[in-house]
């Protein structure tokens, strides 16, 4: 019996490379909302970046094979998470981000463990 397939293994260099521009990407995303801001509600902001994030990944993972959820118990699950997770977390942030600049949004988003 095989299991699933071991995870390629990811050199020091390209894991360097990639955190650092998962870092960029993380902290980019505080001023891109706070010049987003300057022509939208905070949250209406947030709700079209998550559905057109989400649209594209299903998109990604249907074009790649991937496994969709098969029931609503799933989907219950995904949902949660996206609320608790991102919907509630972002949201407060670029409500907070009309008072705030971006480096302070994103240095105390990171205080967050």
């Amino acid at each position: 019996m095989t299991g699933p397939s071991p995870a390629r293994a990811v050199s020091g260099v390209r894991y360097a490379l990639l955190a650092i521009l998962f870092c960029h990407l993380w902290s980019g995303a505080f001023v891109a909302v706070k010049v987003g801001l300057a022509s939208s509600p905070p949250l209406f902001l947030m709700a079209v970046r998550f559905l057109v994030a989400g649209a594209l990944l299903l998109g990604w993972a249907r074009l790649t094979g991937r496994r969709m959820p098969a029931n609503v118990r799933e989907w219950g699950g995904i949902v949660a998470l996206g609320l608790l997770n991102n919907a509630i977390y972002l949201g407060l942030t670029s409500i907070a981000l009309r008072d705030l600049s971006a480096g302070m949004a994103a240095i105390l988003a990171a205080r967050i463990p």
